[in-house]
Formats: structure tokens, C-alpha cells, sequence
């Protein structure tokens, strides 16, 4: 599949707007204020729903949803930021590509299907010359590991916030050819097209098959006991070398129910990072501490 877009056609677009050849029509800014106004006056519901955005979560995550487990987040008034940070970052890229001339037929396009024995419903980003896309804004990390560390294959490889499983879910609802992400890098405003690949059927099969699985997983919990805790402590490792001591992955770490999941393990500071600002960590087990002799269990 050709893109249907360019990242030459935004940036150009860019490059005059910064020299004040060309800028937004009064139309374009009305247009954008409203969506703003929107976004921010939304209230958030409380009641937990599968839709289209979650469907790719862990589901231990989202069976904890369900069943109303308490939430322990870290720096949680963080939170609105974070979210509104990406909804004014998406807002404003498709503003610019409809002033840059992009071929936009239409956004934020209301989305409902039938999988799993459950009606599901999203919101998709963006179709373009009838092609559905989605906006994604993120950090120069996950920037990178869209354009340069193996595009499409490495993120259906490890996919923690469910983005393969969005975009087909999406397409497949509307009936509409699936064609990637738009990425915008909100840490230096760079922006590019990551593009899934052309015979993707396969990964398309896959992909509502996982959804539907987990839906019907989700659906029939009742109980914590039914909870299927995905993740297991992995070795922790410095400088290429095993340390001894067990961490829990970093998708746990972005959970809210990492401390249900896992009453015994303590967040802190790296053991051996010698940083001057060291990273932390859910710690299950430590046998080794930085400038300490070593104690295995």
C-alpha cells in the first residue's frame, strides 16, 4: 500500500508557516477551538466499557477494570496532562495537515463492531483518501522504535498499549483499508508515517482474533480469582550482566494494579545504577546492591 500522505507535504507546509508564508484560516482555528473545548469539557466515565482503545491492554489490566480493583498510580496528578498533552498534540497535527492540503475526508469518525459475541465502539483518528489512519503522539523513545528499530514488525511484536489491535479493529468496523500511524514526537515535534505492511491479512486475522479472545476473557470475570496475571519478575540486568535480583517488567510498571497483582514488591531506586537521577523499579526480590557484597537467596 502507498502512503497516501507525505511527511514532505506537512513539512513544507511547516517550513512556510515559520517564514509567515502561509498560515491557518480563520475557519481552520474555529474549528480546532471548538474540538479543544470539547476535549477538555468531556467527562471522564467511570464505568469500565471494552471499546476499541483497550482492546489491545494486557488483560489482567482490563479484568481488573471490570471488576473495580482499586488504582494505585504513581504521580497520578500527572495524568491529565499526559492525556491532554496528546489530545491537543493530535488536534493540532490534523489542523495542520488539512491547511497543508492533506486529502482529510474525515476525523474522529464514530466506530462500532460486532466481535467477540460483544458490540464494541471506538472513535478512529483520521480517514484520508479513504484510507484510515491513526494519530499517535509520543515520546522521542517510542518515536524511534516506530521509525527506525523495525517499524510494524517490532511493534506487533511487543505492543503494550494494544496499537495493532486499535487500528485493525478500527478499519475493520468501518470497512476500510488500514494504513499505520501518523506519529507525532512530542518531545522535538518531529513528525512521520509509519505504515503497516502491504499484504497484511495475516496480522489483520491475528489481530481480531486476539480481540476477540480477550473480549470474551474480559466478559466472563467475576472474580480476583479469575484474573490471569500475564507478566512474570524477569532477571534484572547492568551493563549487559544479570545482577541477581528480579524486577518486574515495564509494562507492570505503567500498571495501576502492579500493587494488587504484586502485594511484595517495592518500588525504589535502582540498586546499581550509579545515575545521577537512577531509574526506578518494582523490585520482587534483591540479592545484590550497588557497592554491597552480594547475598543470594
Amino acid at each position: 500500500m502507498e502512503a497516501v500522505i507525505t511527511t514532505k507535504l506537512i513539512h513544507s507546509w511547516l517550513r512556510k508557516y515559520n517564514r509567515g508564508e502561509v498560515t491557518f484560516s480563520p475557519e481552520l482555528i474555529q474549528e480546532y477551538t471548538n474540538n479543544v473545548q470539547e476535549r477538555i469539557g468531556k467527562e471522564r466515565n467511570k464505568k469500565f466499557t471494552l471499546r476499541m482503545s483497550n482492546l489491545g491492554r494486557p488483560v489482567c489490566q482490563l479484568q481488573n477494570d471490570k471488576l473495580g480493583t482499586p488504582r494505585i498510580s504513581t504521580n497520578e496528578y500527572q495524568r491529565m496532562y499526559t492525556f491532554m498533552a496528546g489530545d491537543m498534540g493530535e488536534l493540532w497535527l490534523i489542523m495542520v495537515m488539512k491547511a497543508a492540503g492533506v486529502a482529510v475526508d474525515d476525523y474522529n469518525v464514530p466506530v462500532e463492531l460486532l466481535i467477540g459475541g460483544e458490540k464494541i465502539k471506538g472513535t478512529a483518528d483520521i480517514i484520508i483518501d479513504g484510507i484510515l489512519w491513526d494519530i499517535k503522539t509520543m515520546s522521542s523513545k517510542s518515536y524511534q522504535k516506530y521509525i527506525n528499530f523495525g517499524g510494524f514488525k517490532s511493534l506487533e511484536e511487543d505492543d503494550p498499549f494494544g496499537y495493532v489491535e486499535q487500528g485493525f479493529a478500527y478499519a475493520e468496523g468501518l470497512g476500510l483499508p488500514f494504513g499505520g500511524w501518523i506519529i507525532l514526537n512530542k518531545n522535538t515535534g518531529d513528525i512521520a508515517v509509519s505504515e503497516v505492511p502491504i499484504n497484511y491479512d495475516k496480522y489483520k486475522s491475528e489481530s481480531l482474533a486476539r480481540s476477540a479472545k480477550t473480549i470474551q476473557i474480559v466478559m466472563d470475570t467475576v472474580t480476583a480469582d479469575d484474573v490471569q496475571r500475564q507478566f512474570s519478575p524477569i532477571e534484572e540486568t547492568f551493563n549487559k550482566k544479570p545482577t541477581g535480583n528480579m524486577i518486574l517488567p515495564v509494562t507492570c510498571g505503567w500498571c495501576e494494579y502492579t500493587e494488587s497483582c504484586w502485594p511484595n514488591a517495592e518500588y525504589r531506586k535502582s540498586a546499581v545504577s550509579s545515575a545521577k537521577t537512577p531509574p526506578w523499579f518494582y523490585y520482587t526480590e534483591v540479592n545484590y546492591e550497588k557497592d554491597s557484597t552480594p547475598t543470594f537467596k
